[in-house]
């Protein structure tokens, strides 16, 4: 829900490209999916496959992304199978970022960085670093 609010009454849309919104909403879709109920601390703390395969980096997170792309595959399921590889390869990137990012170690990390960019607000705060990222539709 916070995705949609923030691309429509937030206005956050009017500073992204098309694949970034995309990209949000994707991984809105699917930064729980295959959920444990349990968190990474938990998973690391006792050890748990889990852990091991991602060597204790954000777990969770990378088995949602990992699910999320392995469904994406299945028949009748892929419909971004028509993209061009580089515009693939550049929304996969940006959705695994977008789930990575809802690691709950990184929160305040990515809090911070947000009140520093909107303490910047009359300088444009959301054109600084962004990156153009507009495939070719050639």
């Amino acid at each position: 829900f916070f995705v949609l609010y923030a691309l429509t009454v937030g206005q956050v849309s009017d500073f992204l490209h098309f694949q970034d919104i995309l990209a949000l909403q994707l991984a809105a879709i699917a930064h729980d999916v295959g959920h444990l109920g349990v968190n990474n601390n938990f998973l690391i703390a006792t050890g748990a496959d889990l852990a091991i395969r991602y060597n204790d980096l954000s777990p969770l997170e990378n088995m949602h992304a990992s699910v999320f792309f392995e469904t994406m595959r299945k028949p009748g399921l892929a419909f971004l199978a028509d993209m061009r590889d580089e515009d693939f390869s550049a929304l996969r990137s940006k959705i695994i970022t977008a789930i990575l990012s809802t690691d709950m170690a990184k929160h305040f990390e990515f809090v911070d960085r947000m009140t520093a960019r909107l303490e910047k607000k009359d300088s444009k705060p959301f054109e600084f670093g962004a990156k153009e990222t507009k495939p070719n539709l050639e």
